[in-house]
């Protein structure tokens, strides 16, 4: 499967797609140093400066398209302003999906998201024809040694006629985007389905992280349970 990169970054995207075996059509980084990096391990890729300025038509179509759009208007860092922020640029995801029409998509953001935009978000993807799931996926379940939680955004193009894949007007949510969001908020004080487990305790002052027996096999059944929904 190839795959277009949009807000690259230094890759991280990019390289955890190429080690599962997929290939990286294009990229999209305006940040000069993040360039330079993904000059030097994908020498081979074109990288793109601008992705408000892009026509989408000229670039080769490709299966799916990741993303982690800036959350800068939706972490509790900032001033969570949301669409009034200069730097909400979630529409310019859906003008790249609307054209290049993937049959996949992935994103990434802050759990800031979910009261300051993912309903928008969801609509946006339901009404270009996606079908979309939520995942509440922490740092600390691939082992890293602090929490960091992060919503991941997973959607594929159900809609498909006549061998394209049609489009239509944004319009209500239905049910299954809704309870999609009601996945993802972590204001709920009962674990949702599709958090992945993750547990923390002090000892002798300093924190101690211990790893969910279940916990890789519930993100494998929860995938699993993805790709059988959405066919």
């Amino acid at each position: 499967m190839r795959v277009g990169s949009l807000f690259s970054g230094i890759g991280w995207f990019d390289l955890g797609l190429e080690r599962a075996g997929f290939d990286i059509a294009w990229q999209v980084e305006h940040d000069d140093y993040c360039r330079r990096v993904l000059a030097k391990h994908w020498p081979g890729v074109p990288c793109h400066y601008d992705v408000r300025t892009i026509d989408w038509a000229w670039l080769p179509r490709v299966d799916l398209i990741c993303g982690g759009f800036p959350c800068q208007p939706f972490s509790c860092a900032g001033k969570r302003r949301g669409a009034d922020d200069d730097r909400y640029l979630w529409p310019e995801v859906v003008r790249c999906l609307s054209v290049q029409q993937p049959a996949w998509f992935l994103g990434e953001n802050v759990p800031g998201l979910i009261g300051l935009g993912l309903d928008q978000v969801l609509a946006d993807l339901e009404g270009l024809g996606y079908e979309t799931q939520t995942f509440s996926i922490p740092a600390c379940a691939v082992d890293a040694q602090h929490i960091r939680q992060r919503l991941w955004i997973l959607s594929y193009l159900s809609r498909i006629q006549s061998g394209r894949k049609k489009p239509r007007t944004t319009g209500q949510r239905t049910r299954a985007s809704r309870e999609s969001c009601a996945y993802a908020n972590t204001e709920r004080a009962e674990r949702r389905p599709f958090d992945i487990p993750c547990h923390h305790h002090r000892e002798n002052g300093n924190a101690q992280w211990e790893e969910s027996p279940d916990r890789t096999g519930g993100l494998c059944a929860n995938v699993a349970d993805t790709k059988n929904s959405v066919r």
